[in-house]
């Protein structure tokens, strides 16, 4: 989603409205395309933030003040702090239809008890800076330009090569993007309308006429303005003139009902939702898209819409970026299980070896210096030829000696090889079923966890568990559910947390989490095992189906495999149900929809 020039219309409206006159009192940069201003007027505070992502490019009001989120200050910050901080924001542009905000700002007017030769930090004369911010997606950009039109800085640093028409690059003077040869919304007509539906071929769709034909039109405004005048924001061109003409009186009068309001500033801005998830806003109710809602301001909207894609981005790069390591770790650990397992395929040869260091020996005298192969008893031998036959044999000794002892080692290694395998899986599937940036970054640390024999002998450090830790239900009888959602915590719940008499549960033939029912000395009842299987199913690799066999046992009956494969087990004594995977912390499911045990 990116603005348009309507809504950055709109925004320059709502924001001079809130900011006009307002003193830059703090600068921070939240990542490295954008900076957060907060500003003081009309006896509040209120931050500004802009970003130049190429992603997400936006500005608006935040609620709250944005995180610092980079540890060395970058040339633009440092400048922003130097030049803005303590002046006042005069005025807020923007180019005709361009998705362009200029922020101005002037040095502080100078108080009538300051006298001329008593200079002080508001007194003291100093040049008018600007600060633009260009939301056009790719090449968005945060540019900081001096009184002069000469750049200062700008969060993307644009070079020749990149750009010969426009260099942004500090001493350079400041290219604004080429203006649009488009007709303009505040003046569009009947008659202008008609030359655009004219201009494209028939069949086209309008919308896409309309954004070809208008300067500041994006596609969200170009469907809603399509469907209040057609109903159908995939309508069609005509081909018949006369319908043209019809079709351009109904576009002219629905694009004006959208356009004058965000000229007169008494726009309406909104959200359009899919069930509880915001899909767009605009600074006018976005009938096209079926569910809308009205939102007091633009920034109200803009920022509801962009937290939550930055949360849910936030975790998706969190996840890819877990599942790329997770993938480099599964790769080094294959590579180690096929090199241990052609070292055992060898150590079967090590009697070979002994047979034919015994046969070296005894014709020792009967094999001349140099020879490349002997034959000894029907047994073909390789030799070295810079060696004597002894020496031969004592290679081949070296050979038996080395292969029995790998026959003695292997086998540990290998298995201890198959359990990091495991583990890697398991903790793929963790990943996958997380759902918070926390979580994820918790088993990022569980990747590589120390055994017992590599901790330091210092004070003991956790890995940082989401928050809350262990997730802790409750069933409809008050019985608690324990549920790990990494590793480690599936060792918590089932080696630190639950009790010998506790029910536990896992998916069957399938990594996932552990799951502890509590049975406070007293027998479950089959009604609650199912209700706990169907959590340990809907927290496991096969969430996805329509059943799942899940596998339950006491808490006595599990034994940990391994020492740095934390929430491996194994297990005895198992019954097994077949569930319906369900979400606990979703709505309770209707009656009909119960998880039934097999058979």
């Amino acid at each position: 989603m990116t603005y348009d020039g309507l809504t950055m219309a709109a925004l320059a409206v709502e924001l001079r409205s809130a900011l006009g006159g307002a003193r830059v009192q703090k600068i921070v940069q939240p990542d490295p395309l954008s900076i957060a201003l907060e500003l003081y007027g009309n006896h509040r505070r209120q931050w500004l933030l802009l970003s130049a992502d190429p992603r997400y490019p936006r500005v608006y009001l935040a609620t709250d003040r944005p995180g610092r989120g980079v540890e060395t200050p970058t040339p633009l910050l440092l400048l922003l702090r130097k030049h803005i901080d303590g002046r006042r924001l005069t005025a807020i542009e923007q180019p005709p239809g361009e998705r362009i905000l200029i922020f101005s700002f002037a040095s502080p007017a100078v108080p009538d008890d300051v006298r001329d030769d008593g200079p002080s930090r508001e007194s003291a004369p100093r040049a008018p800076f600007r600060l633009i911010i260009e939301a056009i997606g790719q090449y968005s950009n945060l540019i900081l330009v001096d009184a002069e039109g000469i750049v200062r800085e700008a969060a993307r640093r644009v070079t020749a090569d990149q750009n010969r028409y426009r260099v942004t690059l500090p001493h350079h003077p400041y290219v604004p993007p080429p203006a649009q040869n488009k007709r303009q919304t505040e003046t569009a007509s009947p008659g202008d309308c008609q030359l655009i539906l004219a201009a494209v071929p028939p069949g086209s769709a309008v919308w896409q006429a309309l954004v070809g034909g208008f300067a500041g039109l994006g596609p969200l405004a170009a469907r809603e303005i399509t469907f209040r005048a057609l109903g159908d924001a995939r309508a069609r061109v005509p081909a018949e003139v006369s319908e043209q003409a019809r079709v351009a009186e109904r576009l002219a009068a629905a694009l004006r009902e959208i356009v004058d309001p965000i000229l007169a500033g008494q726009f309406q801005a909104s959200v359009a939702l899919d069930g509880e998830t915001i899909v767009a806003f605009a600074p006018y109710p976005l009938t096209h898209l079926g569910t809308w809602q009205p939102r007091p301001s633009l920034s109200t909207a803009a920022e509801e819409f962009y937290r939550q894609e930055q949360g849910v981005r936030a975790v998706d790069l969190a996840r890819r970026a877990l599942q790329a390591t997770l993938e480099r770790e599964r790769s080094l650990a294959e590579r180690k299980r096929e090199s241990l397992q052609r070292a055992l395929a060898g150590a079967s040869q090590a009697d070979d070896y002994r047979q034919r260091g015994d046969l070296l020996l005894a014709y020792a005298s009967t094999i001349p210096r140099g020879a490349t192969q002997v034959t000894l008893d029907g047994v073909t031998i390789e030799l070295d030829p810079r060696l004597g036959a002894v020496e031969n044999a004592r290679a081949y000794y070296r050979r038996y000696q080395k292969t029995k002892a790998a026959l003695q080692e292997v086998p540990a290694l290998l298995q201890e090889t198959e359990l990091r395998l495991r583990y890697l899986d398991e903790l793929a599937v963790l990943a996958e079923i997380a759902e918070t940036v926390e979580a994820i970054r918790a088993l990022q640390q569980e990747v590589r966890p120390a055994s017992e024999g590599e901790r330091p002998s210092g004070r003991r450090r956790r890995p940082r568990q989401p928050p809350g830790g262990v997730l802790r239900l409750q069933l409809a009888d008050g019985t608690e559910v324990l549920v790990g959602r990494t590793a480690r915590q599936n060792h918590e719940v089932t080696f630190e947390l639950a009790r010998p008499d506790d029910i536990w549960l896992h998916a069957r033939g399938c990594p996932g989490a552990h799951v502890i029912l509590r049975a406070n000395g007293k027998e479950v009842s089959p009604r609650l095992i199912r209700e706990a299987a169907a959590i340990a199913a809907y927290y496991s690799a096969n969430r996805a189906s329509d059943r799942v066999t899940v596998d339950w046992t006491r808490r006595k009956f599990v034994r940990r495999l391994g020492t740095g494969t934390p929430g491996l087990v194994s297990y005895s004594g198992e019954q097994s149900v077949v569930v319906r995977p369900r979400d606990p912390l979703a709505a309770p499911a209707p009656a009909e929809d119960s998880i039934r045990q097999a058979g």
